[in-house]
């Protein structure tokens, strides 16, 4: 048994060890006499330093066992915060049971504080006076731990871009935030008179970062509005400078935001909201197929993060505030702005936003599916084309059984063709006019376009052999 005892640390914070009894005590009589020698200790400390302040500072009242740092100052605070029946003077012989059992859980780590924190400064100090490293804390148990196999997330690189770890979009994007925490976070920031309230800057950056990788795995639009940290980078975020670069890619300068086809969208109605994020994306595939040739020269990952977040935030302001309505419930005819929206979604958490969590891939390769049966008959034959071969690839990232009636859906616009086209002449006809990487799409693609030529050709011998056995019968 450790007997109490005190220490001063380097900064004159005063730890007090507390008696821990062992695991395995002799009998009834010792656990209840290491019990009370426990609780003395604890309310004679308490009880001294009550008289000489009614706060006790820097004092951390623990286990013996903890040796964690960390963990001491956490449970500090939630002795001052959370847990304030610890301060209870003469009282303190009278500490119920799970108090010690609390302590007990907290000498062993510090999620539980963690998990606790918002709720210990709500209850001790009004929401306006809630610090912004209790806010952190909410934020850093917003992602839940889960098992990496649990089939969530993708089974293939269809789509395989360039950075798609930049900033760890790989691991914050592979998980859906706990929903709870995400909210509750989001209210206090609110309550506290907004984002741009909070003091410091790096905050105010990992809550937007948390809010939008959030929003693009659930399909909504993001709740916080964009940091004033941004303010610095929206003055390159200009694409016709390729956002900065545009000295780094002189021998790209052929690369247009616009094209034919693209304009033909925007006569049939495209929104100037929509307008804006293709022209985005299109300039933005320049800039990493760029740095994935090492063409980049001032290349600067945290300015490549910011540009490439304020793409998508642009993306998702045109998605609606709750998530039922990206469903697939489609009873009416899409407008070819809910068609070139669902694509370009599908492009952004594949390409420009890549994120490895599966729910949204499945339900924008309902959606398109869904979108296409009814939009056939309205769209161009290399419109189609393209948004195909994005459904293809959305399902083979993460394993959908939509694949092959994709494919058969590319079959039968092939067939509708006066000539089968080759894989190049595909590319250039209908798929670059739109939106495209050729780094990022190009391998998976050109495989799927063997298939559905071998699948066309295969219905012609069938449908030939038919029709001479109807000839000679």
């Amino acid at each position: 048994m450790l007997h109490g005892r005190s220490s001063i640390s380097s900064n004159g914070r005063e730890f007090h060890f507390l008696p821990v009894t062992t695991t395995n005590p002799s009998n009834r009589r010792e656990v209840e006499l290491r019990h009370a020698s426990a609780r003395s200790y604890l309310a004679r400390s308490m009880h001294r330093h009550k008289k000489k302040n009614d706060v006790i500072p820097g004092a951390v009242i623990t286990s013996g066992k903890v040796v964690d740092q960390h963990t001491k100052m956490l449970l500090h605070y939630c002795t001052q915060s959370f847990w304030p029946g610890f301060e209870v003077g003469s009282a303190a012989f009278h500490i119920p049971s799970f108090a010690r059992d609390y302590n007990a859980l907290m000498s062993q780590g510090p999620a539980l504080v963690h998990a606790l924190l918002w709720s210990a400064a709500d209850i001790s100090r009004p929401v306006a006076e809630i610090p912004e490293q209790t806010l952190y804390a909410i934020l850093s148990v917003t992602g839940p731990e889960v098992s990496l196999d649990d089939g969530e997330g993708i089974v293939r690189r269809a789509f395989d871009p360039p950075l798609k770890e930049l900033a760890w979009i790989h691991v914050y994007g592979r998980r859906l935030h706990i929903d709870a925490h995400a909210t509750a976070l989001m209210r206090i920031v609110d309550l506290k008179g907004g984002i741009h309230n909070l003091k410091s800057s790096e905050f105010q950056a990992s809550f937007n970062y948390m809010d939008l990788t959030r929003a693009t795995q659930k399909l909504i639009r993001p709740h916080l509005p964009v940091s004033k940290l941004y303010g610095k980078v929206k003055e390159t975020h200009d694409r016709r400078q390729f956002f900065g670069y545009a000295p780094d890619l002189a021998s790209w300068s052929c690369a247009e935001e616009s094209s034919e086809q693209i304009d033909r969208l925007v006569a049939g109605g495209l929104s100037t909201a929509l307008q804006e994020v293709v022209y985005d994306m299109r300039i933005w595939v320049t800039v990493i197929e760029g740095y994935h040739c090492g063409t980049l020269k001032s290349l600067d990952t945290s300015l490549l993060t910011a540009h490439r977040d304020l793409i998508q935030q642009r993306l998702l302001a045109t998605l609606p505030d709750e998530e039922a309505i990206i469903g697939e419930d489609m009873d009416a005819v899409p407008s070819i702005n809910d068609l070139i929206q669902t694509a370009l979604l599908i492009f952004s958490i594949g390409v420009i936003f890549p994120i490895t969590y599966a729910p949204p891939y499945h339900r924008l390769a309902r959606r398109l599916k869904s979108q296409l049966e009814q939009h056939v008959d309205h769209a161009s034959s290399d419109l189609l084309t393209w948004l195909g071969m994005l459904g293809v690839l959305c399902c083979e990232q993460v394993g959908n059984g939509l694949r092959g009636w994709f494919i058969h859906f590319l079959g039968t616009m092939e067939r509708k063709r006066p000539s089968a086209g080759d894989w190049f002449t595909t590319k250039e006809e209908s798929l670059e006019p739109f939106l495209w990487s050729s780094v990022s799409c190009d391998v998976a693609a050109e495989a799927t376009w063997r298939e559905v030529q071998d699948g066309s050709r295969g219905w012609e011998s069938t449908a030939w052999s038919g029709i001479l056995g109807t000839i000679c019968a």
